[in-house]
């Protein structure tokens, strides 16, 4: 199966959800194509109400790349909404028989406002789940009673079943997918989307300040899942308690990680810095 995953994402490329779900489905024999849509959301974060609109040649260029897929994922947290309602309405519009599901942060925490918008939501950690309804996708075969997956019925009724255990050995999970294979963005100059390749990467990914006081291309990752923490102010506290029971923080392995590092440094030299 061919699938598009798309990110609404900060100016700086960073889409660990895709990367890593790309990465796991890629192992099974499926081929993606992942397209991120930045947005400056944060130069807008004191302009109340403000709605970002995504310009009509990125809209005309997306409808494009998912034409010959079959399944378009988009995942996305709350301060891209708008960005991922714009996107689904068109599909939906060009293409209404095309497979269309949510995941992330935002439809996590609101799936029965996230079903308004599609038919299919997963909920909390999606490589198991997603890795399932793609398998029976293909198959043909029933999908109402996936756990980790929200659904609306053509008849209007709503499914919400329960999650699945968390991935605790988060060793068995690939590294996440930086292969630059059949990657897109948007280039604001050019008003089109594009190929990321690596070049391009260098050019707008990451950068930070090294010990050096040099500005260094940097690769984000991440050692662990979860975080011990439950602020009122964030939505990791929801999370908390979607999965009550259960060990939330998890860390890779010291060997796993280091193994991560040397591949990625290995094969893009121009990495100055990584960043957990």
């Amino acid at each position: 199966m061919k699938i598009a995953f798309i990110n609404p994402t900060p100016m700086d490329h960073y889409s660990p959800a895709i990367r890593a779900l790309s990465a796991f489905v890629r192992l099974e024999g499926h081929t993606t194509r992942l397209i991120l849509l930045p947005a400056d959301t944060y130069g807008h974060r004191f302009d109340r109400g403000h709605i970002t609109q995504i310009p009509q040649s990125m809209v005309w260029d997306l409808l494009d790349l998912v034409r010959d897929c079959d399944l378009v994922a988009v995942s996305f947290l709350s301060s891209f909404f708008d960005v991922a309602v714009q996107v689904t309405r068109a599909i939906q519009k060009e293409m209404s028989e095309k497979p269309l599901v949510w995941g992330g942060f935002h439809p996590t925490t609101m799936p029965h406002q996230s079903l308004e918008f599609v038919d299919m939501v997963c909920v909390g950690e999606g490589e198991l789940a997603f890795l399932e309804l793609v398998q029976r996708l293909e198959d043909a075969r029933d999908f109402y009673d996936i756990r980790n997956f929200w659904f609306r019925r053509t008849d209007g009724k709503v499914i919400g079943n329960p999650v699945r255990p968390l991935i605790q050995d988060l060793d068995t999970l690939p590294y996440q997918d930086f292969d630059f294979i059949d990657n897109w963005t948007y280039d604001g100059k050019k008003e089109h989307l594009i190929p990321l390749d690596w070049k391009r990467y260098v050019q707008v990914g990451p950068k930070y300040i090294d010990r050096n006081r040099d500005m260094r291309l940097a690769y984000k990752t991440m050692i662990t899942r979860g975080c011990p923490h439950k602020c009122a102010y964030c939505g990791v506290a929801f999370v908390h308690d979607l999965y009550k029971g259960q060990r939330y923080l998890r860390r890779r392995s010291v060997e796993h990680m280091i193994g991560e590092i040397k591949s990625v440094t290995r094969r893009y030299p121009e990495i100055g810095i990584v960043h957990f």
